[in-house]
């Protein structure tokens, strides 16, 4: 049978299989037949070129294609609270899988852009912010520059746009994409012509459906990269794909946590504890010492770590003290339903939501009371560093950065050796690997190394500013010395000579002299005069009081003639 009747005869399977499915699932089945969406399936894992992927990542991945909720998907929203789900987890923009997406396509096509063209930048600055017209300025995601015309810059802008959420469900994939597209065009076009650019939108769903542009685009890329490799534009093009393809579903993989999947077990069986002892172990003997660069913690350690964050823990509970809790727990909550059950009533009457709610609230009093007065017995027992640590970690906001997620957008990451000390330090540990600190290492590989170097410039300023008589205009008389200051910076000899006169005033000092302007008047703010009319206004006169306009020449000036 030849290719062309293989592929009618699945079409025709495909059309008679479809109608079973719900309508939803229909749409994203034919997207993912005529879209060019199936890419990442068809190729070698191979991790030389990105194309592989983890086991959570290819389930995800097969979960977004069929619309099926990921396994072993947390109950809430990290973001928002709300229940989760995959629909919301692709749409809510709280929980950090919008910003997470879009940059990991970003810095996918500008690392291949970067193996074709030379100038390639991220997140270039099209029109800069304007405080006081409050415009807070344009900035795109890639420039690359020689795309479609020599030596003229290319400016992008990516959009990842869930195609199945409820908005979009009445038109097409494609008007969703174009529209998408129109909206970065009239955002961001004019003030790209204005720099003597071409814009380009690169839009996309979230199951990697191209608009043309972006396909145009990436054809583009592919051709270049085939004339730069010397090989087939099939090829290039497919890798460009396939890696665009894997960088999506790396997007949109969802976090998944360990503690909800020992939580299951422990709030459905009852008498388990013994069963969660070995993986106690390997949490006490594997991932606390990887996490905190320390031996295994000790039973007080190791109740430490367990207390909630906000309680100068690290949250990592202990299975064999939960476990029985848990169960009891799930009990009272689910209690309600038991006769809705028995009856095989399939409705959910108010009254039984209600009884559920409140019996939720008295668990997480009990759970909160049960860590108050865990971190209560145990306090006694620790050091007083540690006593300290867990007083600060109670203050509000203090805990925060543990409770987060890490969005690099926001700035929430922190790198390995950062985040283990942050850890050591909230639990009262003494940071491991310290540096020496002592001076005579540096002087070792660096030279002119002092200990606590005087600033010369700010300690003068200070010292001026006690000489300064009138008291109206605090702020001028500040400015007007920093003036000098700036202007005597390259003569620290000059500024000790003019701190000596005037503790001394009838001291023959050297002439302190500044750059002349073409004038011979300093800017001082809203107002401008000669500068030791300036000097006279701040500090008076050296030896008494006199008239401004009548400043006298001292026999023992340098530079002859002058007035001081």
């Amino acid at each position: 049978m030849s290719t062309k009747a293989k592929e009618d005869d699945f079409i025709l399977k495909f059309e008679s299989i479809i109608p079973s499915f719900s309508p939803d699932r229909q749409r994203a089945l034919r997207r993912s037949l005529n879209g060019k969406t199936s890419t990442w399936l068809n190729v070698l894992p191979l991790q030389n070129y990105h194309f592989d992927l983890s086991p959570l990542q290819f389930r995800d991945g097969l979960a977004i294609r069929y619309l099926r909720d990921p396994p072993c998907l947390p109950p809430k929203c990290d973001g928002c609270g709300t229940a989760l789900t995959l629909q919301h987890a692709l749409d809510c923009k709280k929980g950090g899988l919008v910003i997470q997406r879009h940059n990991e396509i970003r810095d996918c096509i500008g690392d291949i852009a970067s193996q074709v063209w030379t100038h390639v930048i991220k997140e270039p600055v099209v029109r800069k912010a304007d405080v006081k017209k409050a415009d807070g300025g344009l900035r795109l995601d890639l420039g690359i520059r020689g795309v479609w015309q020599p030596q003229v810059e290319a400016l992008f802008d990516v959009k990842v746009v869930d195609t199945d959420a409820p908005s979009h469900r009445t038109r097409s994939p494609e008007a969703i994409l174009e529209s998408g597209a129109k909206e970065k065009k009239r955002v961001y076009e004019q003030a790209v012509v204005e720099r003597r650019g071409n814009f380009t939108p690169i839009v996309l769903s979230v199951d990697g459906l191209l608009h043309r542009e972006a396909e145009h685009f990436l054809k583009r890329m592919a051709a270049n990269l085939a004339h730069k490799w010397e090989k087939p534009c099939s090829q290039t093009c497919g890798y460009v794909r396939a890696r665009l393809a894997f960088a999506i579903i790396r997007a949109t993989t969802f976090t998944h946590g360990l503690v909800h999947k020992w939580s299951y077990l422990a709030r459905t069986v009852p008498d388990i504890t013994r069963l969660f002892q070995p993986l106690e172990d390997v949490i006490r003997t594997k991932f606390i010492p990887c996490l905190t660069g320390r031996a295994p913690p000790n039973d007080l350690e190791r109740n430490l770590l367990s207390l909630p964050p906000r309680l100068g823990g690290l949250g990592i509970p202990d299975p064999t003290i939960t476990s029985d809790t848990e169960y009891t727990a799930s009990r009272s909550v689910c209690k309600p339903l038991y006769s809705l059950i028995l009856l095989h009533d399939s409705s959910y009457p108010t009254e039984a939501i209600e009884q559920q709610v409140e019996a939720k609230k008295e668990v997480h009093s009990l759970k909160l009371k049960h860590s108050q007065g865990s971190a209560f017995n145990l306090r006694p027992q620790l050091a007083n560093s540690t006593q300290r640590s867990m007083d600060l970690a109670q203050e509000k906001g203090a805990s925060n950065w543990l409770t987060t997620l890490p969005i690099d957008e926001n700035g929430f990451t922190l790198h390995k050796g950062a985040f283990r000390d942050a850890i050591l330090d909230t639990v009262g540990y003494h940071l491991t690997f310290l540096p020496p600190a002592h001076v005579n290492l540096m002087t070792e590989v660096c030279h002119n190394v002092s200990i606590e170097p005087h600033l010369q410039p700010i300690t003068a300023v200070k010292k001026l500013l006690e000489w300064r008589q009138d008291e109206e205009d605090a702020k001028w008389a500040e400015k007007a010395i920093n003036l000098l200051i700036k202007k005597l910076s390259s003569k620290l000899e000059a500024i000790e000579e003019l701190q000596r006169v005037l503790e001394n005033p009838f001291y023959p000092s050297k002439c302190v002299t500044i750059p002349q302007t073409l004038d011979g008047r300093l800017q001082v703010g809203n107002r401008k005069a000669l500068p030791h009319v300036i000097r006279v206004e701040i500090q008076g006169a050296i030896g008494g009081v006199i008239v401004r306009s009548f400043l006298s020449e001292l026999l023992c000036c340098e530079r002859s003639p002058c007035v001081c």
